[in-house]
């Protein structure tokens, strides 16, 4: 009988390595790992998708807390700088009644132009009896007797200054602040207050939209814990619906905004500062972000478990694999006829020597026919020379001969000047296969266009359209290197607006940027197409003119000329405003003259203008001493 191999036994030892080896077999087969794979995958990307939303969301808290640490570094420094400016008012009034008495201190103030703005405060004067003896603007007769900032100051010695909840204390019941100090006799006994009224909004005019939001908060509250002025979002909220200080506090938030704030004790601790920015404003961009990344993740995801669907059944169907390719085949091409880029595969023609001598267009996608105009049918088979005749002269045709020849890739961007594209900025793509070229163009008009607005944002003003601060010094460090190199020497000029703070607080905001507006544009009127006029920010601008200076004269009529047409007056708000402006002036003079240095010094002599009555232009010197102090010019001729 034939000789027989014994069948293994399942059960016998050696049974258990042979599964091990069959699984170990398996797993490494390309149809059980992939799957594994795949997995793997998906938990990178979900991982890393999850840590980045992690760390973006720590940077967006970060940078929203140190948003609400600048703003209260900013509204505080304001804060602090008002109500200095009304002590010092309660201050020279106290010390002119001293002087004058009641009667007469209010009119000599105002004879010597000490007293602050009628529009924004109110000055009071009042007797022991608390009668108001004195007031600016002129007030009815009426008592504080029964006020208890009054009784305070009566009760209780010193030359601190009061802040008074806000009351209703102008017409039409309109609430104002009281700032109130202790007036006393020769004899140190009482003898009345001095009193300084202003509306609450005053402390948040300086309220952002942009930086802010819609629910952003100023505010500022007494050590009683009671709101003297509090404004949320872009309009100030009723002091009469204002909550406590501990219920500002407290959460859930009182008005329905969780906000990130701040609060500062101010002025002796007699009042705390508050600011603060809503949450879901200030996370806003970093929730875009997040659903952002997740739709990209999800994207990924679907994509890759599509892509290893695919493979895994290509894998698995072997016999299926022709079938398959015809199907990646159809995939391609409705691919390349739904792509935005025009395709074009060329197939070079050789001479004898194998040198290229031409191309033929073999195939072309829908986009291809757009951008040149062509139909596939006049493209398809039609030799490269036949259409673009000029591609030996300019160059195009070198490009595809040398792509083809060394099978490299070529890529440039250029503005078209070419008929046979209808586009103006064009992106070329050579990518050298066998016998042939893969020549992708696409479009980039768009993006060239968002790149010169984007560098229109960077480099102007937007309110005004001039030049911002940057483009400015960097004009102003060019006219200096020109004049280092013989060129015309510039004339810096420091314009500031007088009585700007008074028609951007008395007026409102909009009125305000609409002067602006205005006086940029006659300022720009007034000068030559190659001067320069630029804003640093708020009501400060620059000129920057290019003078001979045997030409001072003409220049200083230029500045005449811009003195007269700020000052011409302007409808704001309904009402007729007139303002002015000061002009320090500073002249390029030698090499050691740097742009900073001649900014500092026409900024040195704006501030002389100011000293010396406003609505005037002082020109820069060096005195005698060499301090660098501004001195004024001598008169044109």
């Amino acid at each position: 009988m034939p000789f027989q191999y014994p069948t293994p036994d399942p059960a016998a030892p050696g049974a258990p390595t042979s599964r091990i080896g069959k699984l170990l077999r398996l797993s490494t087969d390309t149809h059980f790992s992939l799957p594994l794979f795949v997995v793997l995958l998906l938990v990178a990307i979900w991982g890393s998708t999850l840590r980045i939303i992690g760390a973006e969301q720590v940077g967006a808290q970060s940078a929203m807390r140190d948003s609400v640490r600048e703003l209260m570094d900013t509204y505080e420094a304001q804060v602090a700088r008002n109500i200095g400016d009304i002590d010092q008012t309660l201050k020279v009034v106290a010390y002119a009644v001293s002087l004058k008495g009641a009667d007469g201190a209010l009119p000599e103030l105002k004879r010597q132009d000490l007293l602050p703005p009628a529009m924004i405060f109110t000055v009071v004067i009042a007797d022991r009896s608390g009668r108001v003896i004195a007031s600016s603007p002129a007030a009815p007769p009426r008592s504080l007797a029964a006020q208890d900032y009054f009784q305070r100051h009566a009760a209780r010695p010193g030359d601190s200054t009061n802040v008074s909840v806000p009351l209703p204390d102008r017409p039409g019941g309109a609430a104002v602040l009281n700032f109130t100090r202790r007036l006393e006799d020769a004899a140190g006994h009482f003898d009345g207050i001095v009193m300084v009224q202003v509306d609450p909004a005053y402390f948040t005019s300086g309220y952002e939209r942009t930086r802010q939001g819609e629910h952003g908060l100023l505010a500022i509250y007494g050590a009683d814990g009671q709101a003297r002025a509090l404004r949320i979002g872009a309009r100030d909220s009723l002091i009469s619906a204002a909550p406590s200080l501990a219920r500002l506090r407290a959460q859930p938030a009182w008005d329905g905004v969780t906000r990130e704030m701040l609060i500062q004790p101010s002025l002796g601790g007699r009042l705390s500062v508050v600011v603060g920015l809503a949450r879901n404003e200030q996370m806003a961009e970093f929730m875009q972000h997040r659903r952002t990344n997740m739709v990209l993740a999800a994207a990924a995801s679907a994509v890759l478990l599509l892509f290893a669907s695919l493979a895994w059944i290509w894998l698995w169907q072997r016999a299926k694999a022709q079938r398959l390719m015809r199907r990646a085949q159809a995939t391609y091409a409705a691919a390349a006829e739904a792509n935005l880029d025009a395709f074009f595969m060329l197939h070079s023609l050789r001479d004898k020597h194998g040198i290229v001598i031409d191309f033929r267009v073999t195939t072309a996608n829908s986009r291809a026919v757009t951008m040149t105009g062509k139909s596939k049918l006049e493209m398809q088979g039609a030799s490269l020379l036949e259409l673009l005749p000029l591609s030996l002269e300019n160059g195009l045709f070198d490009k595809l001969r040398r792509v083809a020849d060394e099978r490299s890739v070529y890529e440039e961007e250029w503005e078209n000047d070419r008929a046979e594209a209808h586009a103006r900025w064009l992106h070329l793509q050579l990518v050298g296969v066998e016998d042939g070229v893969v020549a992708i163009v696409r479009d980039i008009s768009d993006r060239k266009q968002a790149e010169a607005r984007i560098l229109t944002l960077a480099m102007y003003d937007g309110l005004t359209g001039l030049p911002n601060r940057s483009l400015t010094m960097q004009r102003l460090e060019t006219a200096v290197e020109q004049a280092r190199e013989g060129g015309s020497a510039p004339l810096v000029c420091f314009i500031d607006l007088d009585g700007f703070k008074q028609v951007n607080d008395g007026l409102g905001h909009q009125a305000g940027d609409d002067l602006l507006k205005i006086t940029a544009a006659r300022m720009r009127d007034c000068v030559r197409q190659h001067d320069t006029v630029g804003r640093l920010g708020g009501d400060e601008f620059v000129l920057i003119l290019p003078w001979n200076r045997n030409e001072l004269a003409v220049a200083r009529a230029l500045l005449e000329e811009i003195l007269d047409a700020v000052t011409q007056p302007l409808l704001l708000a309904g009402q007729e405003v007139r303002i002015s402006c000061s002009i320090g002036v500073a002249m390029y003079a030698q090499e050691s003259d740097s742009a900073d240095k001649l900014l500092v010094h026409a900024d040195a002599a704006m501030y002389r203008a100011k000293s010396a009555g406003k609505n005037n232009v002082q020109f820069f010197e060096e005195d005698l001493n060499g301090t660098g102090d501004p001195q004024p010019a001598p008169p044109a001729p």
